[in-house]
């Protein structure tokens, strides 16, 4: 589908930034992190501070240790973000399978017997709406 002149594809992706604005909510203060994390992984000067020690005579040695102390402190100072994050990623998939298992539409899966829904955010309210 192509957008006349003048209009936004509304297909068209955003940029990774929106989507990680959209994610603010959950995780205050997110787009700093995201950058921090992007300069890490991605080639840059704080990649390089990052998982190098330079010698004296301008060598460099990978420097293991660093990356415990980098994100022991990215972990102080974002203490709930990789929490969040996880539970973002987990919880949907998770709570569509309850829905599935209530109607039967996928195998049952009997290890999900034991899960207390009610301690997922939202479970309390799938499992009201499913009765």
């Amino acid at each position: 589908m192509r957008a006349k002149r003048g209009e936004e594809n509304i297909l068209k992706a955003k940029d990774n930034i929106d989507y990680v604005s959209a994610l603010e909510q959950v995780i205050p203060n997110i787009k700093p992190l995201y950058h921090r994390l992007c300069s890490i992984c991605h080639p840059s000067n704080a990649s390089i501070e990052y998982f190098y020690d330079f010698e004296a005579d301008m060598r460099f040695r990978v420097a293991a240790a660093k990356d415990k102390e980098a994100m022991s402190g990215i972990c102080r100072e974002y203490p709930d973000a990789l929490r969040d994050a996880l539970m973002m990623h987990c919880n949907p998939p998770l709570l569509t399978l309850r829905v599935l298992h209530k109607f039967q539409v996928h195998p049952q899966l009997k290890a999900l017997r034991k899960v207390d829904w009610k301690q997922l955010k939202m479970g309390a309210e799938i499992e009201e709406a499913l009765k």
